[in-house]
């Protein structure tokens, strides 16, 4: 059990960079110039709804 613990406190780590990530994006993203960025963002928000179910499912796992 103290792996999953492990696993479900790593997931939320990534978690919330991502949403962090994904704000700071947002926010600023008229003054960001880089449209590749935009483009390598896209994929990790359409992720983040599959990892929070994940990090769900496991917690309930312990």
């Amino acid at each position: 059990m103290e792996m999953l613990e492990r696993i479900i406190e790593t997931l939320n780590i990534i978690e919330r960079f991502l949403e962090d990530a994904i704000s700071v994006y947002e926010r600023e993203k008229s003054e960001i110039k880089h449209l590749e960025l935009g483009q390598k963002l896209d994929p990790l928000q359409r992720f983040l709804p599959e990892l929070k179910n994940v990090i769900e499912d496991l917690s309930k796992m312990q």
